[in-house]
């Protein structure tokens, strides 16, 4: 399970991340749709539209949807107790400008209950 944490999930990258999600996506095509930001800067298509439009490719190009679950939150509050995960399978936490709220203690939390691969990653074009 893929659990994501950020404040701005409105942003383009994150809607291209959470609609590839959805729409059981493999990371090749939301790497595509990330890279289609032209379309959707020049209004010629929407984040949902481009996501329609690969997954009926791939339907009929017989692609088998990923099997990997995500999760999109924009509170610190919805981090979950690591007791809670299923242990049978991989858990992956991402956590962006979620962790400079000092209103939680979710920085302590996580170094305490969690292995830390990266604190923030930034997508550019």
């Amino acid at each position: 399970m893929l659990y994501v944490f950020a404040r701005s999930l409105h942003q383009p990258e994150y809607q291209c991340l959470i609609e590839g999600f959805k729409n059981k996506f493999h990371k090749l095509d939301i790497l595509n749709m990330l890279n289609a930001g032209h379309l959707i800067r020049e209004k010629e298509s929407s984040i949902e539209e481009l996501a329609l439009g690969l997954r009926l490719n791939n339907d009929e190009n017989g692609i088998r949807p990923s099997k990997i679950e995500a999760g999109f939150y924009d509170s610190p509050d919805n981090i979950p107790d690591s007791a809670d995960l299923y242990k049978l399978i991989r858990n992956l936490m991402v956590s962006d400008d979620i962790m400079t709220d000092k209103k939680h203690a979710t920085f302590d939390f996580l170094y305490n209950n969690y292995s830390i691969v990266a604190e923030s990653i930034l997508i550019h074009e």
